[in-house]
């Protein structure tokens, strides 16, 4: 009888040293079910890219690779070299940018999930290490993010930036703080944020080394890594090209009048981007007027920035639940204002500083009064992490008793509040946690003994409930879709590199073709029918790409371009519901 029991010893001490040998295999299998849910995320149809920031970053690596054009650093060219990359597989198919949109958002996901983990691992005295991803399993923000490629690229690669920059804190090896730097760099590389994100790095490392250590090294350290990749890429491109301009000036002002869309009159006409434009230069001044300054633009009409400013901060409620989506995020800044309490009660001054000074970038955003759900998700692993730090404090038993009974008591206002002002899904969210905590404690009363495994069991089946399902499987059949019909057509039919005028950028980039926009601020509106058709010759456009895009969108175009149907504009595709035309125009020479 004593031989069964001495095997079984030898198995559970197999299992523990396998355990300890492969340490990443519960995170391994996280990450596939996460996977295996968020799976229709990731197979698109051409028509879920949408019609202009997606598509124009995903066609910026064909351009980079099939032309060798290489952006400024405003024009964020990691990305482009990323989608370069996820292009190549893909080069001879028709509708390689749905494709290569696939496998970009696989590593995306999987760029977001590492930054997670690897937080999650660094501060696992704190929390247990598969708290932050199981965030990402439960929230919406995954599927969410992966609309405007940047935001997740840069997201990523600054959860990795803090990473390391918290081995540092915990460590003090300059080794990590070079690579906290280094992939800062990357992260500026893929989007201009990553400029601003720099000097608040460099704070942090005087807050975090003190009077501590060497000096020298340390900054040179923090310093180095990211000023090689970021300057090195700039005299790159300088030298390349002959203009060492940033770009950076330019862009900023035109996000500037983008957020002018706060106070837009809109007519319904014109796309609402350009309007937005035209009505923000009637106020402030053009961007050549203002030397595309943004502070001499406000400085111009200051009543109407400060419009645009209290708007602003009516709607960020909204913008925020969009980001983190509206059952998630009153609870897990609920969550994340506790994990503040955690760390302020322990007296980590330091680690509260990282916590809270990292986010200090998105105050640009007020600055041109352009904040969209994506640019919240930013900070995504530091909302998450001290949400984690909050949770699992709720998870101690029976330390955090007092905390438990402050959370319940911010459930059930929370809960009220959802039936007052009949916002269900804050009443729905807050009744599932509080029920999941009244669970948790009654158990662990019962057992007399904190069950760590058993609570966040039942949080992540209250995560999971709230989610209210992942997307639906489907079986993707390309090439059936209108817009996916007309992107073969011009592959297969127009000459390459054809100039094709539409109301947007996306569909005509994904036949390769170049793109002349009909939906900009130089658009000669004033014109008649013919006049219009012959400057768009003298620009050298030999077709036009009509969708919902030109025909409703931008209305007053296609009122000057439809008395030519039939005359100087031939019909040569019509998709199969009707809604995508494409036109060539005739040869005569205005």
């Amino acid at each position: 009888m004593t031989e069964p029991k001495q095997n079984h010893s030898l198995n559970q001490k197999a299992y523990f040293h396998r355990a300890i040998a492969y340490p990443h295999t519960p995170a391994i299998f996280l990450y596939l079910i996460n996977l295996f849910l968020l799976a229709p995320v990731f197979f698109p149809s051409l028509v879920d890219l949408g019609v202009w920031d997606q598509p124009a970053y995903i066609a910026s690596g064909q351009q980079l690779l099939d032309h060798g054009i290489i952006p400024a650093f405003a024009g964020n060219p990691l990305t482009s070299f990323f989608y370069a990359l996820t292009y190549l597989p893909f080069r001879s198919s028709p509708l390689w940018m749905v494709h290569s949109c696939s496998l970009g958002r696989v590593l995306l996901f999987t760029l977001l999930w590492l930054g997670l983990y690897l937080i999650g691992r660094e501060l696992s005295n704190k929390l247990p290490s598969l708290l932050l991803p199981g965030f990402l399993l439960v929230t919406p923000l995954a599927a969410e993010v992966m609309t405007f490629p940047s935001d997740p690229l840069f997201a990523g690669l600054a959860a990795l930036s803090f990473w390391q920059l918290l081995r540092f804190e915990h460590r003090r090896r300059l080794r990590s703080l070079a690579l906290a730097s280094l992939f800062l760099g990357l992260a500026a590389l893929s989007r201009n944020d990553g400029l601003v994100l720099f000097p608040i790095l460099i704070v942090l490392v005087v807050l975090i080394n003190g009077r501590e250590g060497n000096w020298l090294r340390t900054l040179a350290a923090a310093a180095l890594p990211y000023v090689i990749l970021v300057g090195g890429y700039i005299l790159m491109y300088g030298f390349a090209t002959g203009d060492f301009n940033l770009g950076t000036a330019a862009r900023t002002y035109d996000n500037f009048e983008s957020g002018h869309q706060f106070l837009l009159n809109a007519s319904g006409d014109v796309n609402r981007v350009v309007e937005s434009r035209i009505q923000s230069r009637a106020v402030f001044g053009t961007p050549e007027e203002n030397n595309y300054n943004v502070f001499t633009a406000i400085l111009r009409n200051p009543t109407v920035y400060f419009q645009r400013i209290k708007l602003l901060l009516t709607q960020l409620p909204a913008i925020l639940l969009s980001a983190y989506g509206k059952r998630f995020a009153p609870l897990i800044f609920l969550l994340a204002l506790q994990g503040i309490w955690i760390l302020v009660q322990r007296r980590e001054w330091r680690r509260l500083a990282l916590f809270l000074l990292w986010p200090a970038h998105l105050l640009t955003g007020f600055i041109i009064t352009l904040i969209r759900p994506g640019h919240l998700t930013f900070v995504y692993f530091i909302v998450y992490a001290l949400a984690g730090i909050g949770l699992a404090a709720l998870i101690e038993y029976p330390v955090r008793w007092k905390m438990r009974i402050v959370c319940t008591l911010a459930l059930i206002i929370l809960a009220l509040y959802g039936i007052l002002d009949a916002k269900l899904a804050f009443y729905y969210a807050a009744a599932v946690l509080l029920l999941s905590l009244v669970t948790i404690t009654i158990v662990q009363e019962r057992t007399n003994a904190a069950s760590p495994v058993i609570a966040l069991l039942i949080f992540a089946g209250a995560g999971i409930i709230l989610r209210q399902g992942f997307p639906s499987p489907r079986l993707r059949a390309l090439g059936t879709s209108e817009p996916e019909q007309a992107v073969i057509f011009m592959s297969e039919n127009l000459p390459a590199e054809s100039l094709v005028a539409a109301g947007s950028p996306g569909f005509i980039q994904a036949a390769r073709m170049q793109y002349f926009g009909l939906a900009s601020t130089d658009t000669p509106y004033d014109r008649t029918p013919d006049q219009f058709m012959d400057w768009m010759q003298s620009q050298g456009v030999h077709y036009i790409f009509a969708d919902y895009s030109l025909i409703s969108e931008n209305a007053r175009v296609w009122n000057l371009i439809e008395p030519s149907l039939g005359s100087r504009l031939d019909e040569i595709f019509i998709s199969s519901e009707g809604d995508i035309l494409i036109y060539e125009l005739d040869a005569l020479q205005p």
